[in-house]
């Protein structure tokens, strides 16, 4: 039996009455496991089963078998994530990458400090595009995929999403592939709480080398972007 710091990544019906659940963990990574008669009992688990919710998980690993679920405990909630639509696509968007970057039996500390941090953010809807830009760069980092910003002393480069690399605009560097990504606030990040635009404009540009690196589609990008992130 294991107790573990825990967030929800997803949860899907499984069986008649019984949630098989996705947690992403700080101690051990991602882990899987069924909480039986979930659905059936409005009491059980007490509605803790859900997304943007720091939890305490209590979880019995079955080697070769479904983990168990045996209880969850409330450590600290995001409730204003769920009540303003932007502030749930914004959150929903955290949660994909996560989703992307956790494995199973690998721990990161790092990953989930940073996560809940920037639930926090969300849930007080403060300086959440600079947060939000930090944390992809971040997860890169982590992850060793992070665009080679090389040495080009300029502000503005264009970043190649195939590969990484990044260009002057003055190269013939032209397509889908290529986008306008402003270096100016990644070396001085104070700059990222004035230049709201950029900070845009390198979300948007790091999200789709995201979904080209890792061969995934953000559901959530689409959706940011009508909110005009």
């Amino acid at each position: 039996m294991e107790n573990l710091d825990s967030i929800v990544i997803k949860k899907s019906i499984y069986g008649e009455a019984d949630y098989l659940v996705t947690f992403f963990t700080r101690e051990i990574g991602r882990v899987k496991g069924v909480a039986r008669q979930a659905k059936k009992s409005k009491k059980r688990f007490g509605g803790r089963l859900e997304p943007f919710i720091h939890l305490r998980l209590d979880i019995t690993l079955n080697e070769g078998k479904f983990n168990l679920i045996n209880d969850v405990n409330l450590v600290k909630p995001f409730p204003a994530i769920t009540e303003r639509l932007e502030s749930f696509a914004f959150g929903s968007f955290v949660l994909e990458h996560v989703d992307i970057f956790s494995y199973e039996n690998e721990k990161s500390e790092e990953l989930f400090d940073i996560t809940i941090k920037m639930f926090e953010q969300i849930d007080r809807n403060e300086n959440i595009l600079p947060t939000l830009l930090n944390y992809q760069l971040t997860l890169l980092r982590i992850n060793g995929i992070l665009p080679n910003f090389g040495e080009i002393n300029s502000k503005e480069v264009k970043l190649d999403i195939t590969n990484g690399n990044v260009y002057g605009l003055s190269e013939n560097k032209n397509g889908k592939n290529f986008y306008i990504f402003h270096l100016d606030i990644i070396k001085n990040v104070e700059y990222m709480d004035i230049f709201l635009g950029k900070v845009s404009d390198n979300i948007k540009a790091l999200t789709r080398y995201i979904e080209i690196q890792t061969e995934t589609e953000f559901k959530t990008s689409k959706f940011l972007e009508e909110l005009k992130l």
